[in-house]
Parts: C-alpha cells; structure tokens; sequence
C-alpha cells in the first residue's frame, strides 16, 4: 500500500474595494475664505458643484468625477490648452474624518497641491490624485 501525501492550499484574498462618497465642494483656498483656486471645502451647503469621490486604498489614488456640466460651472478657475484642461490645487485640502473613513481610509486623506489635468471620459468630467498624502 502506498501512502500518499496530500497538501491542501488555502488562499485568501484581502480584496479592498474603493470608497465611495458624493459630496458639494466650494472651490478656493480655505486660507484665503474660499478665495484663489483648488478645493475649499468638500462639505459645503451650497448647490453650484458636486463631485462623487472614490478612492483606493491599494493604490492610494482619489478621483474626483463631476458631471459634464462641470467645466462650464468652473471656467474661471481653471487653465485650458484646447487639448486638456487642467486643475490647480494651490495647497493641500485635508478631508474630515468622517469623510476620510468612509472613503475607506484609517487616516485623514489629503488632496496636495499641484496641477491636475481633468480629462472627459464616460460623459463625465474626471479629477485623478495619483498619490494622496496622509495625516494621523
């Protein structure tokens, strides 16, 4: 009789799946009263601008998806070349809390300052943030 080794292989697999929250955003500085360019605030009252955030905890990427209205409601804020238009972000936004959990992050996520190109893709208007930073 021969005996037979038989392993067993179990592979679990810690899938993460993207936060996703819709939110109203003023646009400004939040040092300067909402004035200047980039996010001010992503719990705003007001009904001029919405964005649905999603975010990935893998790849630490937040997109900002606006509807195709978006660019007309911005056109001041914003620098167009014909070929993209781009986004500045003039200092770092840091979400809430709340915000940032349910987005699916254990720390505050914030949105850095720099130039971020906008690009129009399935009838909407969308933000990428390659790398957000954090704060504890």
């Amino acid at each position: 009789m021969k005996n037979i080794l038989l392993f067993t292989f179990v592979v679990i697999s810690n899938v993460v799946f993207a936060g996703t929250i819709t939110t109203k955003i003023d646009l400004g500085r939040k040092s300067k009263d909402c004035k200047g360019l980039g996010v001010c605030n992503t719990e705003s009252t007001n009904d001029l601008l919405t964005a649905k955030l999603v975010y990935s905890p893998e790849a630490q990427k937040l997109k900002f998806i606006f509807d195709n209205d978006f660019i007309a409601n911005i056109s001041d804020v914003i620098a167009s070349n014909c070929l993209i238009e781009i986004f500045i972000q003039e200092e770092d936004y840091m979400f809430s809390k709340a915000q940032s959990d349910k987005l699916g992050s254990s720390q505050l996520l914030v949105f850095p300052k720099g130039s971020y190109a906008i690009v129009f893709q399935n009838n909407s208007w969308v933000l990428t943030v390659d790398k957000v930073k954090f704060m504890e």
